[in-house]
């Protein structure tokens, strides 16, 4: 037998502080209390002639009458010292309070019990409510009249959840007459015999005011899937209690139900594009190809919406209801919370789902803690912790996909939905700032039903379209230039001590080729530093810092100096932005100017933009090598890329064409990364130097800059993908797999030129012994539909202190 849960929805709303202003106490079963009170605690536009009500529990008797006077039972307007002259009485279980005149507009009143007593002597908890009056001429809104029998259901609808054809643990209903009249039940009646009725007193039976009568019901299902049905009291008369139920094959993989039975079963108009609802996986048919499949779970699901991250929506705290969760049974099951938006460590744990009995897999299951915060102003995620190892190591799941860094993470770990309820139209009602989120915490099976949950009074936020990430500065080699006193140092450790480069991309929107990962994983660099040491004895001042030329306005000081001042032997930290967001893919120009003891400086300012990520839409080879200032001729295409990769062909442009090279010195070979444009992310192509086979020295780029100029190294985001290292003898330089040595086939060369370098120039004169090295996948060659584009600028390096062994003759 399963356990299940109520899930009430409505709530009575009792008084919120004591005759002291402090909160009322919390009842003591054992003790007489009041449980609701009308008009409710807070209530507006409340109609001048009201009669007040409070509901008790009377756990040793009735009222003791003579406790309660005017004295004891008061209504007083703010600001006011003496109540409004009203007659008390008892009615039942009630406390009615009725003034002798109608009450003032628009006022704030009172409504408080103290020393009264029951038939024991036990007394009542001091008490009060507030409520103000309807503005003079506006319609009030009135609280349920007095003088009528109204019953009242504890909640609007009950759900159960068993397996096959299991009886569920019952539930109870309690109906209770909130009127001043007595209620005759006349029948209880469910339409579904699957669900059944149990402890139903005699009918008909009266139910006078402030009291209460309680059944239980329970559901046997004879199929599987969502069932639903009405609780129809007095044939109709009065409100209806909704009846659902779920019955499931069994415990985990494919016996859980699949999250489209999960909407069904509450009344969610939301279609999760299951075309077979019965078994488990949200969809039929997912490829087992790895890009094919990631390629179908990229796609937005039936009526999914994309919220990678939220904001509060308004006043208030953000609420949370789990609706089920069907995961592993651990102690606890899942760690639910949320964190700053792209800040995995920045997390706060809300609630804990209970490692008991049956509640591992169950809708409405028991959380312990917190279902309700506050994020202020900040943009914010969910997560979801799994301490299971069952499958897997422990993981943490977010909401933002790029945050999902275990094994094999597929796009879309958490589906968002739109809360929608039917309320008689197509589209139904769609509750506004409340979503519904699905959790898939495995990289197989695909079911979306770990924890679901719905989140309210929370929006969308729109994610960051470019990353913000300065120049690695921490590690590194460092360029400087002396100007008089003042020492210029670039520490991105390329091109040029008075060159920046930057990449910004202007829509993240889509997905690699519909393949491998969303674009908004990416991340690229916008922002470079400038350190200005002042080498003097004095003060030194840099005056009228602007930033000119033809595409100045695509650049900025997000720091907004105009001049800086240095003291002695100090260093000031300059921030560089690009921030171009228009137009089509190029280079734009401009310079950075600043006068510096006497003398003018003027750094140029080079940044990339991309409308969107990959393909066609990259910079290729020619305008990349442009764009970091060199002018060494690459022999490109008109499209800036190369046409062929067989190694007969003729050199390319200035081309040095050798498979191994050496030290042209004493000193280091140093490599530092100047771009890397391919997919992302979760290729972590590395550059190895290797002597006789043996790699001697390699470095790997961090993944997520896939589409980045001046990447950092894997495992960081300040720390420069370079290298610097001694080989003892002639090198292959491999990247990606791919060798200068055309001819080694342990590599993926395919007897293509996977690699190439060409001398590194500036202003048309050659700097010595420093290269610029090119890698594309190439493949099976260049130029047909189903090989390469030959862009060779999948990843680009510059590499010093090298010269060819045997260079090929042009």
């Amino acid at each position: 037998m399963r356990r299940v849960a109520l899930l009430p929805l409505l709530v009575l709303s009792l008084a919120a502080c004591d005759l002291f202003g402090g909160p009322n106490p919390t009842p003591n079963p054992d003790e007489p209390s009041v449980s609701s009170v009308s008009p409710e605690n807070g209530a507006e536009s409340v109609a001048t002639d009201i009669t007040v009500r409070a509901v008790l529990t009377l756990p040793n008797g009735d009222i003791d009458e003579s406790t309660v006077g005017d004295q004891t039972v008061t209504l007083t307007p703010e600001g006011e010292d003496s109540p409004v002259v009203a007659t008390p009485s008892v009615s039942g279980n009630a406390l009615i309070l009725e003034p002798k005149e109608s009450l003032a507009f628009d006022t704030r009143y009172t409504f408080a019990i103290r020393s009264v007593k029951d038939v024991s002597g036990a007394s009542l908890a001091a008490f009060s409510s507030t409520f103000t009056t309807v503005a003079e001429g506006e319609p009030p809104v009135d609280p349920p009249p007095t003088g009528s029998a109204v019953l009242e259901p504890s909640a609007e609808r009950l759900i159960f959840e068993t397996q096959n054809d299991q009886t569920s643990t019952p539930q109870t209903l309690t109906l209770s007459n909130v009127g001043g009249k007595t209620f005759t039940l006349s029948s209880l009646a469910s339409a579904d015999t699957q669900f059944t009725l149990t402890g139903v007193p005699n009918l008909p039976m009266d139910i006078a005011p402030g009291e209460s009568t309680d059944i239980e019901i329970a559901f046997e299902p004879t199929s599987l899937g969502p069932q639903k049905t009405m609780l129809m009291i007095n044939g109709g008369s009065t409100p209806e209690v909704a009846l659902r139920g779920l019955s499931v094959k069994g415990d985990d993989g494919d016996n859980e139900p699949s999250l489209q039975w999960i909407f069904d079963t509450f009344d969610l108009l939301l279609s999760t594009e299951d075309e077979d609802p019965a078994s488990t996986p949200i969809a039929e048919d997912i490829p087992s190809d790895f890009f094919e499949r990631r390629s179908f779970l990229n796609r937005s699901l039936g009526d999914e919406v994309i919220a990678q991250s939220f904001r509060k929506a308004g006043g208030g705290d953000v609420t949370i209801e789990v609706l089920a969760v069907y995961g592993v049974d651990n102690t606890p099951v899942t760690e639910f919370g949320w964190y700053e938006a792209g800040d995995a460590e920045a997390r706060n744990k809300l609630f804990d789902i209970a490692g008991n009995t049956g509640n591992a897999q169950t809708l409405t299951p028991d959380a312990e803690g917190n279902l309700t915060f506050d994020p202020g102003d900040a943009r914010f995620g969910f997560y979801s912790f799994w301490p299971t190892n069952r499958f897997f190591e422990e993981r943490t799941v977010y909401t933002q996909d790029a945050l999902n860094t275990f094994s094999d993470a597929i796009p879309h770990q958490v589906r968002a939905y739109p809360y929608r309820t039917p309320d008689g139209t197509p589209d139904g009602n769609v509750e506004e700032n409340a979503y519904v989120l699905a959790t898939e915490e495995f990289t197989r099976g695909y079911d979306y039903n770990d924890i679901v949950v719905v989140v309210r009074n929370v929006e969308i936020a729109e994610e960051d379209a470019v990353c913000n990430q300065a120049a690695p500065v921490d590690e590194g080699r460092v360029l400087t230039r002396s100007f008089g006193n003042l020492e210029l140092q670039n520490p991105s450790g390329a091109p040029f001590v008075d060159r920046l480069v930057f990449n910004r991309i202007g829509d993240l929107s889509g997905n690699f080729s519909d393949r491998i990962q969303p674009f908004i994983n990416l991340k690229c660099h916008d922002l470079n530093v400038l350190r200005l040491e002042n080498t003097g004895s004095s003060t030194l001042n840099i005056n009228n810092l602007t930033i000119t030329g033809s595409s100045s306005s695509a650049f900025t000081l997000p720091n907004g100096e105009s001049s800086l001042s240095i003291g002695a032997g100090d260093t000031e930290e300059l921030v560089v932005q690009f921030v171009e967001d228009s137009g089509t893919k190029g280079i734009r120009e401009a310079t950075l100017q600043m006068q510096a003891g006497g003398e003018t400086v003027n750094v140029a300012l080079a940044g990339i933009y991309q409308e969107a990520p990959e393909g066609g839409r990259e910079l290729y080879l020619r305008q990349v090598v442009e764009a970091f200032g060199y002018s060494t001729d690459v022999g490109a295409n008109n499209q800036g890329g190369l046409a062929s990769a067989e190694p007969s062909d003729p050199l390319a442009g200035d081309e040095v064409r050798s498979q191994l090279w050496q030290r042209a010195g004493s000193g280091p070979v140093y490599v530092r990364q100047l771009a890397a444009l391919h997919s992302c992310c979760r290729a972590k192509d590395s550059l190895k130097l290797v002597v006789d086979g043996d790699s001697v020295a390699s470095m790997t780029t961090n993944e997520l800059y896939g589409q980045a100029v001046l990447p950092p190294r894997s495992g960081s985001e300040t720390r420069a993908a370079e290298l610097s290292t001694t080989p003892s003898g002639p090198f292959e330089i491999e990247v990606a797999d791919y060798s200068t040595d055309w001819t080694d086939t342990d590599n993926r060369n395919n007897d293509n030129l996977g690699v190439r370098l060409w001398p590194a120039k500036r202003n048309g004169s050659t700097i010595p012994d420093t290269y610029i090295v090119a890698q594309d996948f190439v493949e099976n060659g260049c130029g047909t539909s189903d090989t390469a584009n030959c862009d060779f600028n999948d990843n680009m390096y510059l590499i010093t202190n090298i010269e060819p062994v045997s260079p090929v003759s042009p």
